[in-house]
């Protein structure tokens, strides 16, 4: 079985709420920041590659009162905050060591892969496809048809992991194995006995 991984919230750590409670600022102004950056069309946009976080900060800045200094500083600390989780972190080495070949597919912006590119455990990974670079983002069919085109992947012999339901059910709908990953025991558990299943 071939697996493809997701990264925010199934490999690295990701919470936009918990970078925003910890700003020293008011909470209407934690409320915009969530509703203008995060929440908002644009972050897709940004995760798609059809803007630049420049351009994401000058169309802010020119719709509110929030200083571009305080966006600039929002989007550093996103990359900063990414960790990994180090539960799949072991499951990924687990497979790699078996032989099972594992593939990244992530919605991300270019600032960021650019930032986490070099992370030890991209090793890992046979192939790797990244919204910003393909025009494309997750749940539109066509970016998993370029993967599984891309590195002669038949989806019924692959396992898609990820933490977002429309992403999954989209997995599903292409014929792939899908776990719908939440952390827990269970999760890592279904994933094993999928991965060494024999297609």
């Amino acid at each position: 079985m071939n697996v493809i991984w997701d990264l925010g919230n199934v490999i690295l750590h990701w919470s936009p709420h918990e970078l925003i409670d910890g700003l020293p600022i008011s909470g209407s102004q934690k409320q915009k920041l969530m509703q203008l950056v995060f929440e908002h069309k644009i972050w897709n946009e940004l995760d798609a590659g059809h803007v630049t976080e420049r351009e994401v900060v000058s169309n802010i800045v020119s719709m509110t009162d929030l200083p571009e200094k305080l966006l600039i500083h929002v989007l550093d600390e996103a990359r900063a905050s990414l960790r990994l989780i180090e539960p799949s972190i072991c499951i990924m080495k687990e497979l790699s060591v078996s032989g099972i070949p594992q593939y990244c597919l992530s919605n991300m912006s270019n600032e960021t892969y650019e930032h986490i590119k070099n992370w030890p455990f991209f090793e890992l990974f046979k192939g790797i496809v990244i919204s910003a670079q393909e025009g494309l983002i997750k749940p539109d069919p066509e970016i998993f048809n370029r993967l599984l085109i891309r590195y002669g992947l038949q989806a019924d012999q692959t396992l898609f992991i990820d933490d977002n339901r429309s992403n999954i059910k989209s997995a599903s709908n292409l014929g792939m194995k899908v776990v719908l990953f939440d952390q827990s025991e269970a999760c890592y558990e279904e994933i094993r006995n999928l991965a060494w299943m024999n297609p």
